[in-house]
């Protein structure tokens, strides 16, 4: 057994090592997750916009393990032939892709650092503003998705991985257009479960739970750092999101700041719940 992050997990099993690819791994919580990745075995492509970043934590996290298990590619997400770029380049890598972890995203202060004491209207959102965040937050993660998915089908095994937002922030006032770009990319997740039902391939949503201790909430929010969501809050529930056999979870939404290793077998726990909006709006559906 290991102990990462808040909790304790199982070792990838003796001789499986899973080939992981996770974005906005230069720093943050996707740095924290693919570290965390690596510290349980897995081999790990770091992929992030920041050349320069991206390079160091690689680097680093070789270093410090004495071993060249992580490697790195600088990316921008928005480009047109990103998505196959990252392909080829995990191809290249890492000779293929078993666990995908779509971390990377833009956040409310790209809008106004202070948006929590001063919220933006939407009206005064540009139009390239509005496509950059669904670009980033929406497009990029589906479409790699899209082409993960395809390879983890063929291989009867996969595991996605959709860091999203609070619901809370989906709808707060000022999170335009982070709220609307993130809820598009949980709607999409659950849609993508029922899809790869019986395949073997997993698609789950972590979320950090809170305000996480990371650039994208800013000084100038004015929140306490040492209470904020530490990123390596999320590393053991992503272990336990990509892990071996029957007990992976499927279609969940998981609360990283409050999960402990006991959502995994209790039932009804906080912390878990299925992924988007169940229980909201139901439809009534004419007979066909």
């Amino acid at each position: 057994m290991t102990t990462v992050g808040n909790g304790t997990i199982d070792d990838v099993p003796a001789g499986i090592r899973r080939r992981a690819v996770v974005t906005g791994a230069a720093r943050g919580l996707g740095r924290a997750m693919a570290n965390g990745l690596l510290d349980a075995g897995h081999t790990v492509l770091f992929v992030d916009r920041d050349a320069q970043q991206v390079v160091e934590a690689v680097a680093q996290a070789n270093g410090r393990r004495g071993a060249v298990n992580a490697f790195s590619f600088a990316c921008d997400l928005t480009q047109p032939d990103a998505v196959a770029d990252v392909m080829h380049r995990a191809d290249e890598t890492l000779g293929g892709i078993d666990i995908l972890v779509n971390n990377a995203g833009v956040g409310p202060s790209l809008v106004s650092p202070d948006y929590f004491d001063h919220p933006p209207s939407f009206v005064d959102l540009s139009d390239d503003m509005v496509r950059l965040f669904f670009e980033i937050n929406a497009v990029a993660p589906f479409l790699l998705a899209i082409h993960a998915a395809r390879r983890m089908r063929a291989q009867h095994w996969g595991r996605v991985v959709n860091v999203t937002t609070s619901h809370e922030s989906m709808m707060r006032r000022g999170f335009a257009p982070y709220g609307g770009s993130k809820a598009a990319l949980e709607s999409h997740s659950a849609i993508m479960v029922q899809d790869l039902a019986g395949t073997g391939v997993t698609v789950n949503v972590l979320v950090p739970g809170g305000p996480a201790d990371t650039p994208m909430i800013p000084d100038e929010a004015g929140f306490d750092r040492s209470k904020l969501v530490p990123p390596q809050a999320l590393v053991a529930p992503l272990a336990w999101l990509v892990s071996e056999g029957n007990r992976a979870p499927n279609g969940k939404r998981v609360l990283a700041a409050t999960w402990t290793p006991e959502a995994a077998v209790t039932a009804g726990d906080a912390s878990v719940a299925p992924i988007g909006w169940p229980l909201v709006g139901r439809t009534i559906m004419p007979d066909r």
